[in-house]
């Protein structure tokens, strides 16, 4: 008997945001909806989406776990970047990207 199985993506989340000194933000991460990602943090930081640019380099091997499960992980490291005015950079361990 073969046993179940979890099809989980290759990398773990990371997102890496960078306020500017024009007040806007830039988001990078592994997202396979930059565009909802974008909406989240502009809610949680509370400017205008104009002012938020997310990005993904490259995002493969995803399988859907990287639509919205990134969007804690952005929304947090947004925050912390907006309230500290530095770049700031997470990413998560396999442990707690599968929890």
């Amino acid at each position: 008997r073969t046993h179940g199985q979890c099809h989980f993506y290759m990398e773990t989340q990371s997102v890496l945001v960078t306020p500017d000194e024009d007040g806007r933000i830039a988001i990078e991460s592994a997202a396979q909806g930059p565009t909802t990602v974008r909406k989240q943090v502009s809610v949680a930081v509370n400017k205008p989406a104009n002012k938020i640019r997310a990005g993904t380099r490259r995002c493969g091997g995803a399988f859907g776990g990287k639509i919205s499960r990134n969007i804690p992980l952005a929304t947090a490291v947004a925050v912390a970047a907006e309230n500290i005015g530095l770049p700031v950079r997470s990413q998560l361990m396999r442990r707690q990207d599968m929890a």
